[in-house]
């Protein structure tokens, strides 16, 4: 057993300079700007996992990209596919969806802060779109393409912000979006030379993406 004095002592020591680590990590989760020698600091002390900041989500974005998918019959005419509870039309107000998880919504939002290949799982939900699977689709608030699957399928990035109280009384508008960029190219089933769909073929192997000219 360590002396009851001596870990007082030591006790006393380290208060100080956790109480200084612990003042820094918390500035940090407010974007604080810190010099370069106390960013490396932080950081291998970080490794230690003694003095962290702690949470599901210690740290939050300071933007919102979201991901919007669209399917076409020829590559002209686009329609979104609406989802039921994340940020997609401008003028859906934000929904309280306690005590459910929309595990679909949910994890669009992790896939909007990274790539298509970081998310493998993103490419085999637009296959499944473009076969129409009904049980995929009803993880959806519609179908834009009831009576038969989109020939075509590809996904927009844009940023959202909150409106201003004078656009949500005046327009309606819970949001105002910027369009980011291309996150998914335009992509189809490719066919095989009978010009039979390949839907035995892995997910990875089926796309034909790049099919459109896009900036």
């Amino acid at each position: 057993m360590p002396c009851p004095k001596l870990q007082k002592k030591f006790s006393f020591f380290l208060i100080l300079p956790v109480f200084l680590i612990s003042v820094l990590l918390f500035l940090e989760s407010f974007s604080f700007a810190y010099p370069q020698w106390t960013v490396k600091l932080l950081n291998s002390l970080s490794a230690i996992r003694s003095i962290n900041n702690y949470g599901a989500f210690a740290i939050m974005t300071t933007r919102r990209p979201e991901i919007i998918i669209e399917g076409s019959s020829d590559g002209i005419e686009w329609k979104e596919f609406p989802f039921c509870w994340k940020p997609d039309d401008p003028h859906k107000a934000p929904a309280f969806i306690s005590p459910f998880h929309p595990r679909l919504d949910w994890q669009m939002w992790f896939a909007a802060l990274s790539t298509p290949k970081e998310n493998p799982w993103f490419a085999s939900l637009l296959s499944c779109l473009l076969h129409g699977k009904k049980e995929v689709i009803k993880l959806f608030k519609a179908n834009p393409f009831p009576t038969s699957p989109p020939k075509y399928v590809r996904a927009l990035i844009y940023v959202y912000e909150y409106s201003s109280w004078s656009e949500k009384k005046e327009k309606g508008l819970w949001w105002n979006r910027t369009l980011y960029g291309l996150y998914f190219p335009p992509a189809s089933l490719m066919v095989n030379p009978q010009n039979q769909e390949a839907r035995d073929t892995p997910p990875a192997a089926k796309w034909q993406v790049s099919i459109f000219e896009h900036q």
